[in-house]
């Protein structure tokens, strides 16, 4: 007797529970068995679950029903199965295993990002990364109000980043501002391209522009790399006014918007080693209302047991639940074949009303007018500059982005710089690929030179 199609059977057995198993773990979540079994993926695990049924039936019979001599021959074909299943499962996790790429927060294969992502994997590396921060000062350090800040009077690790004793950026160490400015004040607030991230405060294009009006004002540099707008207010608010600026330049990426709605920076920046957590705006009516404050503090943060535990990260625009780990899955968690597989056809989040894009453009829009009209009745004189990122740059995108979008629906004065970048632009203009994309000592140059004019213009011996 062959026992060929018993083999068939038995592959077509483990291929079936291998479908059930993958459907029962999209079903988690589901409200109760009558909502599962009534969806698409709960009749195709009732389909799979018979078919199973029916293939193990007729192995059962088929050994059963043999001979003597027979069902020795059956029960090395289901043994034969089993050593040629094992071998590739165990092939498969040790090349998978091989290939997979970490950083602080992801595993990647291909590109592909891995699920489930684990939760106690991540709180594990950033707990390591504090460790190393207690031992040695960092330049970037929490701030309970903004979520990060520079440090007072430090050097970063690759010794390109000075800060002064107010936590500006300056061109060496053990700086101070505080004296008195030979004329005016401008204060210039922004992300890493403010701040000048991957070249020298000499090669910044804020450093271009206190070169340029140097005799006349003083250029102060409160960029922080990674603010996004709303992060960028918080530190007008708190830090700048202070220094009762004649001029104030809020300048940003397309990006800074979407920062608004983050309330965790390693969600923000999935590769980097960032791990604070960062304020959260919402709109009640026209009012802007932050939900997390006080801000929770790094130590705090990383002792949940769960990611789902964090206070309002469902307010997070980069949080996807069905990304993370679940506890009653923990044991298949550690198989790569597993995570591969739920990776190739990821679950559906369901939409969030407190993220949508129609929100986001109106808590920047707001942001925006606050910081306008709060610069406007501190009597300084307010700018909004739109940078151009990669991407942008020589020619305008066919579609429009959501900053000069929430620029042009909410009609805020601004200064928009691409069309400016691109008419000197070269492939020089940003960091060569490798890198993080950052203006290159160039492309500083560049955005100094397209921002004179309208600065000029603001300089108080030109005020009426």
């Amino acid at each position: 007797m062959s026992f060929k199609w018993v083999s068939a059977a038995l592959y077509m057995a483990e291929v079936l529970g291998i479908a059930i198993l993958m459907l029962a773990y999209r079903a988690e979540g589901k409200a109760g068995i009558g909502e599962f079994l009534s969806s698409r993926p709960g009749m195709l695990a009732l389909v799979a679950s018979l078919a199973l049924c029916l293939a193990l039936v007729f192995i059962v019979r088929s050994c059963t029903s043999a001979s003597k001599n027979d069902r020795r021959e059956c029960l090395f074909a289901i043994s034969m199965n089993l050593a040629v299943v094992t071998v590739i499962v165990i092939t498969s996790e040790i090349l998978l295993r091989i290939l997979v790429v970490e950083s602080t927060t992801e595993e990647r294969i291909g590109g592909k990002l891995l699920y489930p992502r684990t939760w106690s994997v991540v709180a594990g590396k950033f707990k390591s990364i504090l460790e190393r921060a207690q031992q040695q000062p960092t330049f970037w350090v929490e701030d309970k109000d903004l979520g990060w800040t520079i440090g007072s009077n430090r050097k970063s690790a690759d010794g390109l980043y000075f800060s002064s004793f107010e936590g500006l950026r300056s061109s060496g160490p053990g700086e101070s501002f505080a004296k008195d400015s030979p004329g005016c004040t401008i204060a210039l607030l922004g992300d890493s391209f403010t701040f000048g991230e991957e070249v020298s405060n000499e090669k910044s294009w804020a450093y271009a522009l206190d070169k340029q009006f140097g005799s006349q004002c003083r250029v102060l540099n409160f960029g922080v790399g990674g603010y996004g707008i709303d992060q960028m207010y918080l530190r007008y608010v708190r830090d700048v006014r202070q220094w009762k600026p004649d001029i104030v330049l809020l300048a940003f990426v397309n990006h800074d918007i979407v920062r608004t709605f983050s309330a965790y920076s390693f969600l923000l920046f999935p590769g980097g080693e960032t791990p604070f957590a960062k304020p959260r705006f919402v709109l009640e009516g026209e009012e802007l209302h932050q939900i997390n404050h006080p801000l929770i503090g790094v130590n705090e943060m990383f002792t949940k047991p769960s990611i789902r535990e964090l206070p309002f990260i469902d307010y997070d625009l980069s949080y996807n639940e069905t990304e993370w780990d679940r506890p009653r899955w923990a044991w298949l968690n550690r198989s790569y074949v597993f995570r591969l597989l739920i990776s190739l056809y990821p679950l559906h989040e369901p939409e969030r009303a407190q993220v949508s894009e129609d929100e986001l453009e109106k808590v920047n829009r707001v942001l925006l007018q606050k910081f306008l009209s709060l610069a406007g009745q501190d009597r300084a004189r307010p700018l909004i500059v739109y940078l151009p990122s990669v991407g942008e740059l020589p020619d305008q995108l066919p579609y429009e982005l959501i900053g000069p979008k929430t620029l042009r629906r909410g009609e805020l004065p601004h200064l928009n710089i691409r069309e400016c970048m691109a008419k000197s632009y070269s492939p020089d203009v940003f960091m060569p690929p490798g890198h993080g994309e950052h203006y290159s000592a160039e492309g500083n140059r560049i955005a100094a030179e397209c921002m004179r004019d309208a600065v000029e213009r603001m300089l108080p011996d030109r005020k009426s």
